[in-house]
């Protein structure tokens, strides 16, 4: 990322949404940690992203699965 950002104005405006992007792949396979952190960078990048509530809710979501996974099973 930091090469692109080096590289064109065109490729600086495209990183706040690779973030995003990696952050659903992340979801998507399990990763809700990195999840969470790509979600983040992508909000701090572009804090008035069109999706920004659907992505806050996203990393809502990821914080109770996360905080669950960390609960001991008690059965």
């Amino acid at each position: 990322i930091s090469a692109c950002l080096v590289g064109s104005e065109m490729c600086i405006e495209t990183v706040p949404d690779l973030h995003a992007s990696l952050g659903d792949l992340y979801y998507k396979t399990g990763r809700l940690q990195q999840a969470l952190d790509q979600y983040a960078e992508y909000l701090r990048l572009k804090p008035d992203a069109h999706n920004r509530a659907q992505a806050e809710q996203r990393m809502e979501r990821i914080r109770i699965l996360l905080e669950q996974q960390q609960k001991p099973n008690t059965r």
